[in-house]
């Protein structure tokens, strides 16, 4: 298996990330992603006047763009607050759970297996 440090595993845990939370935001909101991007984009308006002028000559792929650019970056802020939250949880509730095992061992109140049969 691949050994990975530290930034290496946060950029895939990253991507996994959001590569699964765009999924889940083009599965739950696509549909009326893609009402707004005909309703409401000045992009898409332009793309359509200009393929009536050009005589449709023009592929007909902005909706698909920018459906993409926008649960990319749904996708994308998901997962950044995602490890965001993640982390201060790590730092908040982990790391002082386990200075205080360190402690309480170091003081004697744990007894573990091997410290038993070492006296």
């Amino acid at each position: 298996m691949l050994t990975l440090n530290g930034a290496a595993r946060t950029i895939v845990i990253w991507l996994t990330l959001c590569f699964a939370w765009s999924a889940i935001v083009l599965w739950q909101f696509g549909p009326d992603i893609v009402k707004t991007i005909m309703s409401h984009s000045h992009l898409y308006a332009w793309d359509l006047a200009t393929r009536m002028v050009q005589g449709d000559m023009m592929p007909p792929g902005v909706i698909t763009l920018l459906l993409v650019l926008l649960v990319m970056t749904a996708g994308c802020v998901l997962s950044g607050l995602t490890l965001a939250c993640w982390n201060l949880f790590v730092f908040t509730c982990a790391i002082p759970v386990m200075a205080g095992v360190w402690l309480l061992r170091r003081a004697g109140l744990i007894r573990t297996l091997a410290s038993v049969t070492l006296k």
